[in-house]
């Protein structure tokens, strides 16, 4: 059964989709390259409190920053293996180099993937400011729409 909610960003909503992805490490991003190819790989979800916009580490120079300087919409999809929950995420994604915000979410994991650390210049944040979460689960299936990063009214 197709459950649809239609949502602010308040708290109880950011709850809600903060206990879907608690249980994500890895999730598979898709953006679009500039002839509207899908490119997906996976991303090392950021172990923080959730707000309405996930973080993922990446080499500025990668294939994903360049497509998302062409088209900003990224796509993310999940797998909870503890409730057979799959979710996918849509947002708009962009580029940070905030420093501060990289040393709050950077881990012993990221080093392995970014070997010349945390201070590497080439290092940056993709930041997806999520506007749209879908969860199936053996029995039902949910959609979140978090306003107001989205101004996309839910079709019936």
């Amino acid at each position: 059964m197709r459950k649809e909610v239609l949502c602010s960003a308040e708290t109880e909503t950011i709850q809600k989709v903060s206990g879907l992805l608690k249980n994500l490490d890895v999730v598979v991003m898709t953006t679009l390259n500039e002839n509207g190819r899908m490119h997906s790989r996976p991303m090392l979800l950021q172990k923080n409190d959730f707000d309405g916009r996930l973080w993922f580490f990446t080499n500025d120079a990668s294939q994903k920053v360049a497509e998302l300087r062409w088209n900003r919409q990224v796509h993310l999809i999940g797998f909870d293996s503890k409730t057979s929950r799959y979710i996918a995420i849509s947002g708009t994604g962009c580029m940070t180099r905030d420093r501060d915000r990289m040393r709050k979410l950077w881990n012993a994991e990221h080093q392995k993937w970014f070997t010349r650390g945390l201070f590497d210049p080439d290092l940056v944040l993709i930041e997806v400011q999520v506007d749209r979460v879908e969860t199936w689960e053996p029995e039902h299936q949910e959609i979140y729409v978090l306003r107001p990063f989205s101004a996309e009214p839910l079709a019936g």
